[in-house]
């Protein structure tokens, strides 16, 4: 359901983040369906489990997911605006990102590998 990228210097919570609030925006993750549990998410993506329960106590205080005692955790409700919201914003800052760095490389925007059918 998740993949984390172990070579990123992206921490592996945040890509964990990104990647429920990314289920939750394109609707492959729908309000109130459940969620493997802690332990399950942290097998199949190779992280510990308390830094995949910690991720998720941050979606719950953030009202992106709940948890009902007992039987697990949960997509809120109307969460695939607050994913989108959130998927646009943080793309956009790293397109910002690229263009400086691109910019301070002397590379045209253009230059770059980015899309289908350009780069390697």
């Amino acid at each position: 359901m998740f993949q984390i990228d172990s070579t990123s210097s992206i921490p592996a919570f945040e890509q964990l983040e990104f990647c429920v609030k990314a289920a939750m925006a394109s609707g492959r993750l729908r309000p109130h369906e459940q969620l493997p549990s802690i332990r399950e998410i942290a097998d199949s993506v190779n992280l510990n489990p308390n830094t995949v329960a910690k991720t998720f106590r941050g979606l719950e205080v953030d009202g992106f997911v709940y948890t009902q005692r007992g039987r697990g955790i949960f997509a809120g409700e109307d969460t695939r605006e607050m994913g989108s919201e959130f998927c646009r914003s943080k793309l956009s800052k790293m397109y910002s990102e690229i263009q400086k760095l691109a910019l301070d490389a002397g590379i045209s925007i253009n230059d770059l590998a980015i899309g289908e059918g350009k780069g390697s």
